[in-house]
């Protein structure tokens, strides 16, 4: 009898300052803009979106919200890159 696979591990959740679970918050932000988790464009969309929150993190003044900034700027990078992926969300 062939050795049974476990099951995937959860992925541990990353938190910054403010924001429980990096990954979700910009998965959310993916989702508002169209993009869904099966879509080719996801994983490496949410790597940018991970990758723009941590260095906003570094950036920031420690008293500072990284919720409030990445609302004001995490879909409008994450809408740039997108249209370089996908020319029809240019309209």
């Amino acid at each position: 009898m062939p050795p049974q696979s476990a099951p995937p591990a959860a992925r541990p959740s990353r938190a910054l300052r403010d924001v429980r679970d990096v990954e979700a918050y910009v998965s959310d932000r993916l989702a508002h803009l169209g993009v869904r988790p099966t879509s080719h464009m996801h994983t490496p969309l949410l790597a940018q979106g991970v990758r723009s929150a941590y260095r906003l993190e570094r950036a920031l003044p420690p008293e500072t919200s990284l919720a409030a900034v990445l609302d004001d700027v995490l879909p409008a990078r994450l809408l740039r890159e997108l249209r370089g992926w996908a020319p029809a969300y240019a309209a």
